[in-house]
């Protein structure tokens, strides 16, 4: 809430500010395009919210120092069961249950690692990670526990999305 308002978009990780380029064409299209199916078939089934990357998650605040962590992963979803009344907050105090990101080129080993360890220390069920270049997804369930899933097959929702079911190459499709 208090980050500088200089038109550039920023992550905290235990109160050290992150600057997040802007995304690149393929990688706004991959967000949208997992919006508009994530968020289709968690609408018409009344499970809860999906979410853009419009807004973060306040995931820790520590009460000592004041130090903060807030994510804004690319499409979130919040179940129903975790969902709150804080409709005209700034930002959404806890975790999403699904934290998906598209991993862009400017993207270390060390960020993605970063962001994984904070989405699981504070209550993250599930993160996918996509990526563009290579047209997988890496489905997270925990730090130690990851699926690779090819071009070729499908992601499911797995327990969390009992039910959703997206094609790889449909998502990739619009990359071409």
């Amino acid at each position: 809430m208090h980050m500088p308002d200089d038109g550039n978009r920023y992550e905290l990780n235990d109160g050290e500010l992150i600057i997040m380029p802007p995304p690149n064409f393929d990688h706004a299209k991959l967000s949208a395009e997992m919006l508009i199916v994530l968020g289709g078939f968690v609408k018409s089934r009344d499970l809860g919210r999906v979410l853009g990357s419009d807004g973060g998650f306040l995931l820790h605040k520590d009460a000592a120092s004041g130090r903060e962590t807030v994510r804004v992963p690319d499409v979130s979803f919040i179940s129903k069961a975790r969902q709150s009344t804080q409709s005209g907050d700034k930002i959404y105090t806890g975790a999403p249950d699904l934290a998906v990101e598209v991993i862009s080129p400017s993207e270390t080993h060390k960020s993605i690692g970063d962001k994984l360890k904070n989405y699981f220390d504070y209550g993250v069920k599930v993160v996918w990670l996509i990526y563009p270049q290579a047209k997988t997804i890496d489905v997270y369930r925990s730090m130690d526990e990851v699926t690779t899933i090819e071009s070729d097959s499908a992601l499911d929702g797995g327990d969390l999305l009992p039910g959703f079911s997206l094609k790889l190459s449909d998502l990739f499709a619009v990359l071409n």
